[in-house]
This record gives C-alpha cells, sequence and structure tokens, in this order.
C-alpha cells in the first residue's frame, strides 16, 4: 500500500489478508493502520479526510493537506517529484542499491490522482511546514489533537517480547551489508531501508521546550 498507485482495486479487497501470526507472537508490516483508517471512518460517520480534517487538521489550523489532490490544485501543483534510484529494475517500490547510478526525478505518479479510497496508512499529502504542527502539538502536550493519556500512551513501548526479538530479525536481514552491494567503509551503526523506531519524548515545561530521540534495537551490529 505504501507508495503504490491503488488504481481499481477497493480497498477492502486490498487490505482484507489472513493473519500471518497471533497478534503479539510476532512482528512484521501489515494493513493495521488501514484497518483503523476504516474504524474511524465508520465510528465517526465521516470519511478519513473529513475526519482527520476535524479532529486534526482544523485545531491545528492545516489546510493543505489532503487525500484528494484533484479537489485541491494548490496541493496538486506543489507535490514533488518522486526521486529514484537510476537504473533500478523497479524504481518505484523496492530496497536501496548502489548501481553506481545517479539520483533522478521521476513522473511516476506516488498515488492515484484522483483518488478512490482513503487508506489509514498511506496516501495523504502536504507539506512540511504544516506537519510540524502536528508533531509540536503531540510534543508539547498541549491538548489541541490528543487528550494527555493518549500521548504519554503514544510514547510508551507497546511490543512484547516475541514481537521485540522478530523485529531483531529483520533489522539484520534489512542490515547495510544485506541491502547495498558496496557497504560503507567504517560504517558501525545499522541502515536498513524500512526501520521501526523507538521515540522517546524530552519536554522541558519551565522553557517550553521539547525534542524526541528516533532510535532503533537490533540483535546484530556490522
Amino acid at each position: 500500500m505504501d507508495g503504490m498507485p491503488l488504481t481499481g482495486i477497493p480497498i477492502i479487497q486490498r487490505i482484507n489478508i489472513p493473519l500471518t501470526f497471533e497478534p503479539g507472537t510476532s512482528w512484521c508490516y501489515g494493513a493495521s493502520t488501514d484497518w483503523v483508517g476504516i474504524l474511524v471512518s465508520r465510528l465517526t460517520g465521516f470519511s478519513l479526510e473529513e475526519a482527520v480534517q476535524k479532529y486534526i487538521f482544523d485545531p491545528l489550523t492545516i489546510e493543505n493537506f489532503t487525500f484528494h489532490q484533484e479537489n485541491k490544485p494548490r496541493v496538486a501543483k506543489n507535490l514533488v517529484k518522486l526521486a529514484v534510484r537510476l537504473g533500478v529494475e523497479n524504481p518505484h517500490y523496492g530496497v536501496p542499491v548502489d548501481n553506481g547510478q545517479k539520483i533522478g526525478y521521476t513522473d511516476i505518479p506516488l498515488y492515484d490522482n484522483p483518488t478512490v479510497d482513503e487508506y489509514g496508512g498511506a496516501g495523504i499529502m502536504g507539506n512540511a511546514v504544516e506537519y510540524t504542527r502536528i508533531l509540536q502539538s503531540i510534543l508539547a502536550n498541549d491538548g489541541k489533537i490528543l487528550k494527555a493519556e493518549s500521548v504519554e500512551a503514544f510514547f510508551t513501548p507497546q511490543l512484547g517480547d516475541d514481537s521485540r526479538r522478530e523485529l531483531g530479525v529483520l533489522d539484520a536481514m534489512n542490515s547495510e551489508e544485506a541491502i547495498f552491494r558496496k557497504p560503507s567503509k567504517g560504517h558501525k551503526g545499522r541502515l536498513g531501508p524500512w526501520r521501526a523506531a523507538t521515540y522517546v519524548r524530552y519536554t522541558d515545561d519551565e522553557k517550553r521546550l521539547c525534542y524526541v530521540e528516533r532510535s532503533t534495537e537490533s540483535t546484530v551490529e556490522h
């Protein structure tokens, strides 16, 4: 779903897939967030676009985010083209490849235009300036879009031991050495194309400062 045109495939048909394992016993990417989007729409009686506009964008004065670029010409006009590694067989949806070629812009569409379905896990478009308003609201815990207890839950680790263990295996599979043909010399960290991360929030209420630290855990190093 992420970054793939969805023309001709209804959302329920696309995300109605069987469980790979019982929840909490392992870890993998899936369609869970897309089901959350369906749930939000059905519980509120709004489309997902209408729901996020009412409960997130309006409180933060955000005007340039949408699932439907066909309805907001200003958003469509300012969209940046997708940049890909030239010479890659599947540049639209693949893993990083060091083939010695340059990065270039492409006319490959990132999302459908017009858009039929609204996915909870992908497909909304906007700009970085307004996006930072969402981050600032969450980090400041200002109550504009989330209750204080929701913010605390957001920064509380949710994965159990089995899931964390499987995530470590995936981290090893996605390591730099496993992906790039020519690993950078002297690199001691861990890089992967898709990274599940732990976010930790630090705040100084007196100085009205806050920041978030992103880190990952792994069972391997190289």
